[in-house]
């Protein structure tokens, strides 16, 4: 009966963490966009990421409907862990970009999407070990950039989207979090 009791805790508490609500939009301030989140699983902290990605590119879409094709510049990401006032640690993640007006000559950007991979560990080495390892044998990049070819698209990674990471903790507390991630645009026709 105890284990009954045990599991049936742990559903609700997992149930509670995994049940917080994404953004629906992000915040703008000029050519800035945002998205912000914060949870006491790094793991739901980072699927923000999809949520960024899919809210970006709608924003494209939106804009090229309206007639101002525009392209994404900048994206980057922060993550922070930290204690809230009941101890409880905390991961937030801060994903930001910029959306500007087409420069002459350049194609417009249509889609935004993104790959990456967040570990947490006892020291920035092991989270940056946990990190290379999951980047170079999921080969997930390589993937990815070869899904969108074989839909005939053209995935756009220019080295400012490649590679984009952030790490914090603290060895002390022996808490770290880091984060690695790559973006990628596709044209408009």
């Amino acid at each position: 009966m105890k284990n009954f009791f045990a599991v049936l805790v742990l559903f609700f508490v997992s149930s509670s963490i995994f049940a917080q609500e994404m953004p629906e939009e992000l915040t703008v301030t000029g050519d800035l966009y945002e998205l912000e989140f914060t949870s006491p699983n790094a793991t739901v902290a980072h699927s923000s990421a999809n949520t960024f990605a899919n809210l970006v590119g709608d924003k494209l879409k939106e804009k090229c409907s309206e007639g101002d094709s525009s392209i994404v510049l900048n994206p980057s990401v922060i993550v922070k862990i930290f204690s809230n006032e009941d101890n409880v640690t905390q991961y937030r993640v801060s994903w930001s970009c910029r959306i500007v007006s087409v420069p002459p000559g350049v194609k417009p950007d249509y889609g935004f999407d993104r790959r990456g991979t967040l570990y947490t560990g006892a020291s920035a080495e092991i989270v940056e070990k946990l990190i290379q390892k999951n980047v170079r044998e999921s080969n997930k990049v390589q993937l990815w950039i070869d899904a969108f070819a074989l839909k005939g698209k053209t995935l756009n990674m220019p080295d400012s989207f490649s590679k984009v990471r952030s790490f914090s903790g603290s060895n002390t507390e022996k808490k770290w979090i880091g984060i690695e991630e790559y973006f990628g645009t596709i044209k408009a026709n």
